[in-house]
């Protein structure tokens, strides 16, 4: 025989609509600290405007904060090269870059990730410019 009451589920139910209701309420922030930029993207769209250094609001579980370091990033490229009378020439630059804030959200709709930019833009452009000088 059963001795408890129908209503005995009732606090379970209770306690998991709070605690699903905490998470969606701490999953609607964002914090970006200093030297940081976010894009937000909705539904994979990425959406017009930087989110800057601070405390941002979001729409839980159909958003996603992409976050760009602002600071000044180093990046070490090897180059090869040989020149006219075919001597081969090694070496290894030091490239130093920093994101634009304002262009933030052209880069990551273009670009996409910073490893992109330093592999698609930064590394390629280097290496040509070393065989260039080298020629």
């Amino acid at each position: 025989m059963n001795t408890q009451s129908p209503n005995s589920w009732q606090p379970l139910l209770g306690g998991i609509v709070a605690a699903l209701l905490v998470l969606i309420a701490f999953n609607s922030f964002v914090i970006l600290n200093p030297g940081q930029a976010g894009v937000l993207s909705i539904l994979g769209k990425a959406q017009d405007g930087v989110l800057l250094e601070g405390i941002h609001l979001r729409p839980p579980l159909v958003s996603n904060v992409d976050i760009y370091d602002l600071t000044v990033q180093k990046f070490e490229v090897p180059a090869e090269s040989s020149t006219k009378d075919l001597q081969d020439l090694k070496a290894s630059f030091a490239i130093n870059f920093r994101l634009d804030p304002l262009q933030v959200v052209e880069i990551r709709r273009t670009q996409g990730t910073l490893q992109n930019i330093v592999a698609k833009i930064i590394a390629p452009q280097t290496q040509e410019s070393f065989k260039i000088a080298a020629a």
